[in-house]
């Protein structure tokens, strides 16, 4: 029976050594499976970052564009507002009160050039 009980030591010492060699490869494999999270990791807070940025610039780009279009609203409704006046606009000789009273000729044609400059 000896050789039985040391061929069953052997075996187990075989099967030992082959889980203890197993471990070791699961073990490297796990600690290369740790760096490559810990760089994704790295790779997705960089990307947040990258991320946040950009969305930052992206609303910045939008409130500048809401506020050209605001401006450009409001210059073409003041081209308009100007167009209207001008073209209600009706010249007829001045009486003599208003000759008198009224703003001198220089005066109004600079107001009137001062209108009919381009926006």
């Amino acid at each position: 029976m000896t050789i039985a009980k040391d061929v069953l030591l052997c075996a187990a010492l075989v099967g030992c050594a082959i889980l203890w060699w197993r471990m070791a490869i699961l073990a490297d494999k796990n600690e290369l499976l740790t760096i490559e999270l810990q760089q994704a990791e790295f790779e997705r807070d960089a990307s947040k970052a990258q991320a946040e940025i950009f969305w930052g610039e992206i609303v910045a780009q939008t409130d500048a564009a809401a506020a050209c279009l605001a401006r450009e609203a409001q210059t073409a409704q003041d081209a308009a507002e100007r167009k209207d006046i001008l073209e209600k606009a009706r010249s007829r000789p001045r009486t003599k009160k208003e000759q008198d009273e009224v703003v001198d000729d220089e005066t109004r044609g600079r107001a009137v050039e001062r209108l009919n400059r381009p926006l």
